[in-house]
């Protein structure tokens, strides 16, 4: 289904809202749907009645780059007040200050110029011309490939669903048997698995997310915050107002439902954090009924064409994060955490993201174990979502309820999001039980300037103690870190690399290894059909001029893009395969001597070479 046809069927379905919404676990007046859009009311009430100048920030490009200079001088000033030491003693925030941040400042101040002048000259209405005529509707996240959610996420998805489903265990304690004599502990190790295929199903994920169309998001939010001013929540006129804004926040999504269901899945978003029409928080699930369950929470991040939430989010400014994360865990980036979590400071006014996430999920999760014919609890893949609501979820599990269990968080170009302190609480998170079954995997890019920002040196745990908590360069990142690397000189196969990992458990072994999927004829048939089909879209995108352009994008600004990463972790999946298949061909060859090999490891040599084979087809294309 293209975009254009999809948008069309989601606008068709505003009088008839169940050819869009199939029926579903999550599907009744006073689920996500409903949650939803009370939360936009929410947040438009708080817009409307806070005179601060970072929600005018956060609606004005030039308002919110003149923010983000008076907050990161500020940020400085008061450092010289508590500090005034610092400029002898931390020459390295000194410098930082002086030079660095002034050198980030003018090129922002560049790029809002060039943004804000493209803005008046009706921006908005050059992407959305460009896109339908060259992009079939996609978003400018996703113009470097407008293949991306062709037929080969099709057959991504299907090598991922094992282990979505919880059939594949990610994490394995390794135990000695009761029975020996003469033990050796030390030999033991607790088995992580980077699960590439989904990695890459989960990238698509969080990639499909930002093709809501924000206009009619905001939109949504329009007509409920009129309907607060002028009616009572109880009147019929509140309700249909109330209707109305529930359709057009089905038809925002319509897009990204039609794509889920090619995938067996079904989408909904939860919440808009802080503002109408920018992050948001929504779920893929599987459908009522389905024997093994799982949803996967997702965020979208910055969108492109706003940018002054990225000025918002860019300050160096730090907030402590006790309330939600306990006493002695730091301090955390200002920008990300007031966008998830309710402060004191907000009064009864303030957005509760992180609120409306939780009770969403353990609605949905409710509803698809009372769907069940068994007794086996529904699995919550936390998959992509933001490194602080899965932080959070660490710290207080009981929070997803008794219906979900939470599994590994795979998060792709984040940035560093707290001081060392906050990054310390949550490593001691990771390892409390020792063995804990579920990991944040920080995937970063090749050169992505956004996994750098803001600078800092916190990152090292034998580091910390040294760093002032007041320092602009006391941030760190959180994870355990795959870094991909692009299959050029001087790299080498594996093409990926493992960052700190001695953090989460001195004696981890990491496998990156693929899902073995059972594929019947009929299934192989059409993958081969796909592939061709892929092909061939991707020699056209090839000739594609928004695809062009974005290929002459600065390294590192194309190495954020969702394809630039799909693509190193496609070469990633090849390697593997690849090496996979020497060594099934060496061990056997060895141990046959010659001889033909077994049936069932012939099978898994011709499945390893066939999905070789289709790799390096999507890459040579």
């Amino acid at each position: 289904m293209s975009t254009r046809a999809a948008r069309q069927l989601a606008r068709g379905a505003v009088d008839d809202p169940a050819s869009v919404h199939p029926t579903s676990s999550a599907d009744s007046p006073d689920t996500a749907l409903h949650t939803h859009v009370q939360d936009l009311g929410r947040i438009c009430h708080a817009q409307r009645k806070s005179s601060s100048v970072a929600e005018w920030a956060r609606r004005n490009i030039v308002v919110a780059f003149v923010s983000f200079l008076v907050t990161s001088l500020r940020t400085y000033l008061w450092t010289l007040v508590v500090s005034p030491a610092s400029i002898l003693f931390d020459p390295l925030s000194t410098l930082a200050t002086l030079v660095l941040y002034p050198i980030i400042a003018a090129g922002l101040a560049v790029l809002v110029a060039t943004l804000y002048l493209f803005s008046l000259l009706g921006g908005r209405r050059i992407v959305n011309s460009l896109s339908a005529k060259y992009a079939d509707g996609w978003s400018i996240v996703n113009w470097a490939d407008p293949t991306l959610f062709g037929p080969r996420s099709v057959t991504a998805f299907h090598d991922a669903r094992a282990t979505l489903q919880g059939d594949v265990q990610t994490t394995i304690e390794q135990e000695v048997s009761a029975d020996e004599a003469n033990p050796d502990f030390t030999s033991l190790k607790t088995v992580r698995t980077f699960s590439l295929p989904l990695a890459r199903t989960l990238l698509l994920l969080s990639s499909l997310i930002y093709e809501r169309d924000d206009a009619l998001v905001d939109e949504a939010g329009h007509i409920i915050d009129t309907a607060q001013k002028l009616y009572h929540p109880t009147s019929p006129q509140y309700a249909a107002e109330l209707k109305r804004a529930e359709d057009l926040v089905v038809e925002s999504e319509g897009l990204i439902k039609g794509k889920a269901a090619e995938w067996g899945l079904e989408f909904d978003g939860v919440s808009d954090l802080t503002t109408v029409g920018g992050p948001l928080a929504g779920i893929f699930f599987t459908p009522a009924g389905t024997a093994k369950p799982f949803i996967c929470l997702v965020f979208k991040g910055t969108t492109p064409t706003r940018f002054q939430e990225f000025l918002t989010d860019a300050t160096i400014s730090k907030t402590g994060a006790s309330v939600f994360f306990g006493p002695g865990s730091g301090m955390v980036h200002a920008g990300f955490y007031s966008n998830l979590f309710v402060k004191n400071d907000n009064g009864d006014g303030g957005s509760d993201g992180y609120g409306s996430i939780v009770r969403t999920l353990r609605h949905v999760a409710h509803r698809m174990q009372l769907a069940k014919d068994g007794d086996d609890r529904s699995r919550s893949g936390s998959h992509a979502l933001a490194s602080l609501c899965f932080a959070r979820f660490l710290r207080s599990e009981a929070d997803l309820g008794p219906d979900l269990d939470l599994r590994d968080a795979y998060c792709y170009g984040t940035p560093r999001l707290g001081d060392g302190a906050f990054a310390s609480a949550f490593e001691q998170s990771i390892v409390t039980p020792l063995d804990r079954k579920n990991i944040l995997w920080r995937i970063r890019n090749h050169l992505d300037f956004v996994t750098a920002i803001p600078p800092g040196l916190g990152d090292r745990e034998s580091s910390r103690d040294s760093l002032s908590s007041s320092s602009i360069l006391n941030f760190a990142w959180l994870g355990a870190a795959v870094r991909l690397r692009p299959a050029a000189f001087p790299f080498r196969a594996p093409y990926y690399s493992l960052e700190r990992l001695g953090a989460f458990h001195e004696a981890v072994e990491v496998r990156v290894e693929d899902v073995q999927a059972d594929l019947e004829h009929d299934q192989t048939e059409a993958s081969e059909r796909a592939k061709a089909a892929s092909r061939r879209r991707a020699q056209s995108a090839a000739l594609n001029p928004l695809a062009f352009a974005m290929s002459l994008l600065p390294t590192p600004l194309y190495n954020h893009l969702p394809s630039s990463y799909f693509a190193h972790l496609d070469t990633v999946w090849t390697t593997a395969q690849q090496q996979a298949e020497e060594r099934i061909e060496s061990a056997q060859g060895a141990r046959t001597k010659g001889g033909e090999l077994g049936d069932e490891a012939h099978a898994r040599l011709q499945e390893i070479r066939r999905k070789a084979r289709r790799a390096a087809g999507r890459n040579g294309a």
